[in-house]
């Protein structure tokens, strides 16, 4: 008797603890499961994959993809072009110091987007997460905001494209070449997510081997190796050099600087694409971030070792002042034009 009773015991028992757990299980994912489509979340030290659905992204992107998305979408007009109105507003020394100051935010900006990221690999970013942890109206505003930025980069991208080759192809107008970027870019986007990234990844090469070359070539300047005059650090002795403008010049080219570093987040963004979020976005983010650091510390750098912040050529004003890019005027320096 007292078995049998002990038997109908451990099994309503387990029925109860059956259902306990389900309900424990449900409490975490039901909350989540609108912002959180086919992908893994921590819940007591457990992995709990929720179910799939048809409205899933295809999460085909690796860590080399995501890492190539961030820099080539980071190196862009703000450190081609617009580094030369940091150079002309504060001098090489209040330059780097300008970009130091904006790479140490970048920084801890990009490693707290990366735990949230690994966390909550969704396809809305950090939108979601200010709806998420602060306010709907906040994620839709932020939101909207990205939205428009991106909006004006692109156009300024495109503007930028067309300024940078008509100096080397004086004979064609500006808009050729921005309505020719706009329309790759287009093509691009039309791209399986797949497709995209790869093309991605080899454009955003190119622009990493082109930093690399400025360097390298920058300081072959620099030392006299090549233009056959050792320049050394005689354009940070200058009138006006190091800190042009002093405080004020370094505040004013930190606004610049700032636009220059703009696109690093999007390893953020893609990690609703990631195959693996939990794995590839804290590689792809810490790999990012420390190869942006290096390239435009370095060029704005070398830009102040090669050309004078006084330099007729550089950004002072407005756009239309704009002639050159720094870039090609190292490599006028050089000879190799």
């Amino acid at each position: 008797m007292s078995r049998g009773r002990s038997t109908s015991f451990d099994s309503q028992d387990e029925k109860t603890r059956s259902n306990v757990f389900q309900i424990d299980v449900i409490s975490h994912t039901s909350i989540d499961n609108h912002v959180l489509n086919n992908t893994e979340i921590n819940v007591d030290d457990n992995k709990i994959l929720l179910s799939p659905n048809k409205t899933n992204l295809h999460r085909n992107l690796k860590e080399r993809h995501m890492i190539m998305i961030a820099l080539g979408g980071t190196i862009g007009t703000g450190l081609f072009l617009a580094s030369g109105q940091v150079l002309a507003s504060s001098g090489p020394g209040g330059s780097l110091i300008s970009y130091s100051i904006v790479s140490i935010m970048v920084y801890f900006v990009m490693t707290t987007l990366a735990e949230l990221s690994t966390q909550y690999p969704i396809s809305g970013s950090f939108s979601t997460y200010g709806s998420r942890f602060v306010d709907e109206a906040f994620g839709f505003a932020l939101g909207y905001n990205y939205y428009l930025a991106g909006v004006t980069v692109i156009a300024s991208e495109l503007i930028a494209a067309g300024i940078i080759v008509q100096f080397w192809l004086p004979h064609f107008p500006t808009i050729i070449w921005s309505l020719l970027g706009m329309i790759i870019m287009f093509i691009l986007n039309a791209f399986t997510v797949k497709s995209y990234g790869e093309a991605e990844y080899w454009f955003a090469m190119i622009k990493v081997f082109t930093v690399i070359i400025f360097i390298i070539v920058g300081l072959l300047v620099d030392i006299g190796v090549l233009g056959h005059v050792k320049i050394g650090f005689h354009n940070w002795k200058i009138d006006g050099a190091p800190f042009y403008k002093g405080i004020s010049g370094i505040v004013t080219s930190s606004i610049a600087s700032s636009f220059a570093f703009g696109g690093t987040e999007t390893v953020g963004v893609t990690a609703g694409e990631s195959a693996n979020p939990r794995r590839d976005v804290p590689r792809a983010m810490h790999g990012t971030v420390w190869r942006i650091i290096l390239f435009f510390v370095g060029s704005i750098f070398i830009m102040g070792l090669v050309i004078p912040y006084n330099d007729p050529s550089l950004v002072h004003n407005e756009v239309k002042s704009i002639d050159v890019s720094p870039f090609t005027l190292v490599f006028i320096k050089s000879g190799l034009k």
